[in-house]
């Protein structure tokens, strides 16, 4: 009985949803728009540096055509996860979202991601980091990497809250079994 609870707890204590105690605000429609494509996020979080506030900013940042970017601030705008400040200039809204572990459009949100993290390769940014690794492990350890992982990512967040909005950056983070046979349990 309390092997299930410890296990319970644990299994709270890594789901982020529950950690960041984000109250969703866009309906589902909203949500997988936002999802469909990596340039929503990217936009939705552009705005809160100074010098990407403007559809054109954005635009020649991401290289993206104007049109594309100015389709997106539009739809930000609409659900409020960005507001118009003075005409043509967009910072943050009050509307929120964090897509967590049981829904379906997670996968989608990290393919999107995933796909910008493997343009980067192309480009050899000097800041930029990307490290792989197969190891084989004991089934005690993975759980202490998680849990070593999920305390990181609190501190990333500390961090990221408290920086100065210059710039943007993206980090995915992969630790995953490689065995097909567990999802078959």
């Amino acid at each position: 009985h309390f092997l299930e609870l410890m296990e319970e707890l644990i299994r709270n204590q890594l789901n982020l949803k529950e950690r960041f105690k984000i109250k969703e605000t866009l309906s589902t429609e909203d949500k997988a728009t936002y999802y469909s494509e990596w340039i929503y996020a990217a936009t939705h979080i552009a705005v809160t540096v100074p010098s990407l506030q403007t559809a054109v900013d954005i635009a020649q940042f991401f290289q993206l055509p104007k049109s594309k970017v100015a389709s997106v601030l539009k739809f930000l705008s609409h659900t409020g996860l960005v507001s118009e400040k003075t005409p043509g200039r967009f910072q943050i809204g009050e509307a929120r979202l964090h897509v967590g572990s049981d829904s379906p459009l997670l996968s989608r949100h990290h393919t999107n991601w995933r796909l910008q993290a493997m343009n980067s390769l192309d480009l050899e940014g000097e800041k930029d980091l990307h490290y792989t690794s197969v190891v084989s492990i004991s089934q005690e350890d993975i759980l202490e990497i998680k849990s070593r992982f999920v305390k990181e990512i609190d501190r990333y967040n500390s961090t990221v809250k408290d920086s100065k909005e210059e710039t943007l950056c993206c980090l995915v983070l992969d630790f995953f079994s490689l065995d097909k046979s567990e999802s078959k349990k």
